[in-house]
Protein backbone atom coordinates (compact mmCIF):
# COMPACT_ATOMS: atom_id res chain seq x y z
CA UNK A 1 0.00 0.00 0.00
CA UNK A 2 2.78 2.27 0.72
CA UNK A 3 4.14 2.01 -3.26
CA UNK A 4 0.19 3.48 -4.50
CA UNK A 5 1.34 6.76 -4.34
CA UNK A 6 4.79 6.42 -6.21
CA UNK A 7 2.92 4.36 -8.61
CA UNK A 8 0.36 6.94 -9.21
CA UNK A 9 2.85 9.46 -9.27
CA UNK A 10 4.83 7.22 -12.45
CA UNK A 11 1.30 6.70 -14.09
CA UNK A 12 0.67 10.25 -14.05
CA UNK A 13 3.91 11.03 -15.42
CA UNK A 14 3.45 8.84 -18.12
CA UNK A 15 -0.30 10.43 -18.87
CA UNK A 16 1.34 13.83 -19.21
CA UNK A 17 4.14 13.00 -21.43
CA UNK A 18 1.67 10.99 -23.64
CA UNK A 19 -0.32 14.31 -23.88
CA UNK A 20 1.93 16.55 -24.62
CA UNK A 21 3.36 14.12 -27.25
CA UNK A 22 0.24 13.41 -28.92
CA UNK A 23 -2.12 16.44 -28.18
CA UNK A 24 -0.94 18.12 -31.19
CA UNK A 25 -1.92 15.94 -33.18
CA UNK A 26 -5.54 15.43 -32.01
CA UNK A 27 -6.58 18.67 -30.46
CA UNK A 28 -6.57 22.49 -30.73
CA UNK A 29 -4.80 23.37 -27.15
CA UNK A 30 -3.06 21.48 -24.85
CA UNK A 31 -0.70 22.30 -21.67
CA UNK A 32 1.38 21.52 -19.22
CA UNK A 33 1.56 23.59 -15.72
CA UNK A 34 2.66 24.30 -12.76
CA UNK A 35 0.60 25.30 -10.36
CA UNK A 36 -0.03 26.19 -6.25
CA UNK A 37 -2.69 28.14 -4.08
CA UNK A 38 -3.92 27.70 -0.58
CA UNK A 39 -6.76 25.39 0.86
CA UNK A 40 -9.38 25.84 3.52
CA UNK A 41 -9.17 22.11 4.69
CA UNK A 42 -11.76 20.89 7.33
CA UNK A 43 -12.74 16.83 7.98
CA UNK A 44 -16.76 16.76 8.27
CA UNK A 45 -17.80 14.54 11.11
CA UNK A 46 -17.77 14.52 14.85
CA UNK A 47 -14.86 14.98 16.81
CA UNK A 48 -13.28 17.46 14.51
CA UNK A 49 -14.05 21.41 14.74
CA UNK A 50 -16.61 22.55 11.84
CA UNK A 51 -13.76 25.82 10.89
CA UNK A 52 -12.06 25.50 8.00
CA UNK A 53 -7.66 25.80 8.73
CA UNK A 54 -5.36 26.94 5.62
CA UNK A 55 -3.32 24.71 4.12
CA UNK A 56 -1.41 24.54 0.44
CA UNK A 57 -0.88 22.98 -2.81
CA UNK A 58 1.49 22.83 -5.15
CA UNK A 59 2.06 20.34 -8.37
CA UNK A 60 1.77 20.02 -12.21
CA UNK A 61 -1.10 19.71 -14.63
CA UNK A 62 -1.69 18.46 -18.30
CA UNK A 63 -4.82 19.17 -19.84
CA UNK A 64 -6.26 18.93 -23.69
CA UNK A 65 -8.93 20.89 -24.93
CA UNK A 66 -10.80 21.64 -28.19
CA UNK A 67 -13.23 23.51 -28.48
CA UNK A 68 -15.78 23.02 -25.90
CA UNK A 69 -14.39 20.57 -24.24
CA UNK A 70 -11.27 19.08 -22.59
CA UNK A 71 -9.77 16.66 -19.86
CA UNK A 72 -7.42 17.68 -17.53
CA UNK A 73 -5.01 15.48 -15.12
CA UNK A 74 -3.02 16.80 -11.86
CA UNK A 75 -0.42 16.10 -9.09
CA UNK A 76 -0.89 17.96 -6.33
CA UNK A 77 1.03 17.90 -2.74
CA UNK A 78 -1.22 19.69 -0.57
CA UNK A 79 -0.95 20.08 3.54
CA UNK A 80 -4.52 20.53 5.97
CA UNK A 81 -4.75 20.75 9.65
CA UNK A 82 -7.11 19.36 11.35
CA UNK A 83 -8.19 20.21 15.49
CA UNK A 84 -10.16 17.50 17.16
CA UNK A 85 -12.43 18.99 19.82
CA UNK A 86 -14.34 17.14 22.62
CA UNK A 87 -18.31 15.93 21.91
CA UNK A 88 -20.76 18.86 22.20
CA UNK A 89 -18.12 21.54 23.11
CA UNK A 90 -15.07 23.52 20.84
CA UNK A 91 -12.72 23.20 22.88
CA UNK A 92 -9.66 21.44 21.05
CA UNK A 93 -8.61 18.65 22.33
CA UNK A 94 -5.12 18.07 19.79
CA UNK A 95 -4.37 18.82 16.28
CA UNK A 96 -3.22 16.74 13.12
CA UNK A 97 -0.86 18.19 10.19
CA UNK A 98 -1.51 15.87 6.79
CA UNK A 99 0.67 15.48 3.97
CA UNK A 100 -1.69 14.63 0.95
CA UNK A 101 -0.82 13.45 -2.89
CA UNK A 102 -4.40 14.65 -4.81
CA UNK A 103 -4.81 13.01 -8.04
CA UNK A 104 -7.99 14.59 -9.76
CA UNK A 105 -8.89 13.74 -13.67
CA UNK A 106 -11.10 16.30 -14.30
CA UNK A 107 -13.35 16.77 -17.47
CA UNK A 108 -13.58 20.40 -18.33
CA UNK A 109 -16.35 22.26 -20.69
CA UNK A 110 -16.14 25.95 -21.73
CA UNK A 111 -18.17 28.27 -20.29
CA UNK A 112 -17.53 31.70 -21.57
CA UNK A 113 -14.43 32.58 -23.31
CA UNK A 114 -11.21 31.54 -21.38
CA UNK A 115 -13.54 30.35 -18.51
CA UNK A 116 -13.53 26.44 -18.32
CA UNK A 117 -15.75 24.63 -15.74
CA UNK A 118 -13.87 21.74 -14.61
CA UNK A 119 -15.44 18.21 -12.57
CA UNK A 120 -14.45 15.23 -11.85
CA UNK A 121 -12.87 12.41 -9.41
CA UNK A 122 -10.20 12.73 -7.49
CA UNK A 123 -8.41 9.93 -5.12
CA UNK A 124 -6.18 11.19 -2.68
CA UNK A 125 -2.85 9.20 -0.89
CA UNK A 126 -1.94 9.99 2.59
CA UNK A 127 1.79 10.70 2.45
CA UNK A 128 2.31 11.53 6.26
CA UNK A 129 0.37 12.13 9.13
CA UNK A 130 1.28 13.37 12.64
CA UNK A 131 0.40 15.41 15.75
CA UNK A 132 1.38 19.37 15.74
CA UNK A 133 2.68 18.38 18.97
CA UNK A 134 4.84 15.42 17.44
CA UNK A 135 4.25 11.58 16.68
CA UNK A 136 2.45 9.99 13.85
CA UNK A 137 -1.11 9.49 13.95
CA UNK A 138 -2.67 5.65 13.50
CA UNK A 139 -6.03 6.74 12.55
CA UNK A 140 -6.38 8.06 8.84
CA UNK A 141 -6.74 5.84 5.95
CA UNK A 142 -4.16 4.90 3.52
CA UNK A 143 -6.39 6.73 0.67
CA UNK A 144 -9.74 8.37 -0.19
CA UNK A 145 -12.13 8.70 -2.89
CA UNK A 146 -13.24 12.95 -3.58
CA UNK A 147 -15.62 15.10 -6.14
CA UNK A 148 -14.68 18.08 -7.51
CA UNK A 149 -16.18 20.77 -9.13
CA UNK A 150 -14.79 24.56 -10.00
CA UNK A 151 -13.71 26.73 -12.86
CA UNK A 152 -10.60 27.77 -14.55
CA UNK A 153 -9.88 31.14 -16.08
CA UNK A 154 -7.21 31.20 -18.83
CA UNK A 155 -5.72 34.78 -18.65
CA UNK A 156 -2.56 36.40 -20.62
CA UNK A 157 1.30 35.71 -20.66
CA UNK A 158 0.64 31.57 -20.43
CA UNK A 159 -0.98 32.49 -16.83
CA UNK A 160 -4.32 30.99 -15.43
CA UNK A 161 -6.32 31.08 -12.47
CA UNK A 162 -9.23 29.22 -10.63
CA UNK A 163 -11.63 27.95 -7.69
CA UNK A 164 -12.59 24.36 -6.35
CA UNK A 165 -14.34 22.38 -4.27
CA UNK A 166 -13.49 19.06 -3.06
CA UNK A 167 -16.13 17.08 -0.93
CA UNK A 168 -14.93 13.64 0.21
CA UNK A 169 -16.75 10.48 -0.77
CA UNK A 170 -15.38 8.27 1.07
CA UNK A 171 -14.34 7.91 4.60
CA UNK A 172 -11.14 8.53 6.35
CA UNK A 173 -11.66 6.81 9.62
CA UNK A 174 -9.80 3.97 9.83
CA UNK A 175 -11.95 2.58 12.81
CA UNK A 176 -15.15 3.68 11.70
CA UNK A 177 -16.10 0.08 10.64
CA UNK A 178 -14.78 -1.52 14.03
CA UNK A 179 -15.31 0.09 17.23
CA UNK A 180 -16.38 3.35 16.12
CA UNK A 181 -19.50 4.85 13.89
CA UNK A 182 -17.53 8.23 13.36
CA UNK A 183 -17.15 8.74 9.52
CA UNK A 184 -14.98 11.73 8.42
CA UNK A 185 -15.47 13.08 4.88
CA UNK A 186 -12.80 15.60 3.41
CA UNK A 187 -14.03 19.46 2.85
CA UNK A 188 -12.13 21.44 1.08
CA UNK A 189 -11.97 25.34 -0.68
CA UNK A 190 -8.90 25.75 -3.03
CA UNK A 191 -7.96 29.03 -4.88
CA UNK A 192 -4.52 28.50 -7.35
CA UNK A 193 -2.64 29.67 -9.99
CA UNK A 194 -1.23 28.07 -12.48
CA UNK A 195 1.64 28.99 -15.18
CA UNK A 196 1.57 26.88 -18.58
CA UNK A 197 4.64 25.84 -20.08
CA UNK A 198 4.46 25.95 -24.10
Amino acid sequence: MKQLPKLAFALMLVFFASINSEARKYVRHHDLELKGGINFENLHGEGFATSYNVGGHAGISAGVRDRFLGLQGELLVSTAKYEAVNPGSSNTVFSVKNTYLNVPLLVEARIYSNLWLQVGPQYTFLLNSKYESGGKTDFFTPGAFSGVIGAQLFLPYNLACGARYVFGLSDWNVHSNSYSNLSWKERSMQLFIAFRLK
